[in-house]
């Protein structure tokens, strides 16, 4: 701001100091109105020191701001540089979130049981559509004949996945364990030693297994082996709908 008020300031006295210069050619008298006797030759040299004078610092203030606006456009440009590179600098990938155990589960579940559960699926919603009993108790019977083909000989299963819903012991101190494979299915030991005195599903307390499920807890992701030996549902309905397939286990382990 101070150099423009100083270049005006220098076009001004130029403009003046050259119509002074003309009019001190012409009559010196009013070129030189303070000098009793004024000559043309004086007027002609105070009027042109002026100008010479006036034109050299018009043009060293003219200089100066365009430096200035030089320095100023530079420093805009690398900012927006930097700005802009900035900008372009790609943002670190975020790290992917941890798999629930569910979806560890939904991940690692062998083709057999997918299989398995979901003729389970099919079976449930054919049954809840059903018009009449006797359709409904059709679908039941072909269920148990079409899962037979995803089980070993025997009820045999391995390495089959779901989550530890239930943890927890009977009267005797043996254990207790409810495996859920999905929303709709359940593996899992009877609960007490009477109805358990065929299957003998119960886990003893003496066995390495037990001393394997100690070290688990409800809601961990696990993987198990076994035989699948009764249904416990205490009707063809609940057998269907939300099956609770009874199972001698032999082997309960953490999902890698």
């Amino acid at each position: 701001m101070e150099r423009e008020l100083m270049s005006d300031l220098f076009i001004a006295v130029l403009l003046i100091a050259v119509l002074a210069l003309i009019v001190g050619v012409i009559n010196p008298r009013w070129a030189l109105p303070w000098s009793p006797s004024p000559k043309r030759l004086s007027a002609i040299g105070i009027y042109s020191a002026i100008v010479v004078v006036s034109f050299i610092g018009f043009g060293l203030s003219v200089d100066s701001e365009d430096q200035e606006q030089v320095t100023e456009g530079a420093t805009t440009q690398q900012s927006d540089s930097g700005a802009a590179v900035a900008a372009t600098e790609p943002e670190p990938e975020a790290e992917p979130e941890p798999l629930s155990s569910f979806e560890r589960v939904a991940a690692e579940m062998p083709a057999n049981q997918r299989n398995f559960l979901a003729v389970m699926a099919d079976a449930a919603a054919q049954y809840d559509e059903a018009p009449n009993e006797l359709v409904q108790s059709r679908i039941d019977r072909e269920r148990k004949v079409a899962s037979r083909e995803f089980v070993g000989e025997g009820g045999l299963v391995t390495n089959w996945v779901g989550i530890l819903e239930t943890l927890g012991t009977n009267g005797d101190g043996n254990a207790i364990v409810t495996i859920r494979g999905n929303d709709q299915v359940v593996f899992k030991t009877w609960n007490n030693a009477l109805s358990d005195m065929e299957a003998k599903t119960l886990i003893p307390h003496d066995s390495d297994l037990y001393v394997a499920l100690a070290e688990l807890s409800e809601g961990t992701a696990v993987t198990f082996s076994g035989r699948l030996r009764d249904e416990g549902s205490m009707t063809e309905r609940g057998s269907v709908m939300e099956p609770e397939f009874i199972v001698r286990f032999s082997s309960i382990a953490p999902l890698d």
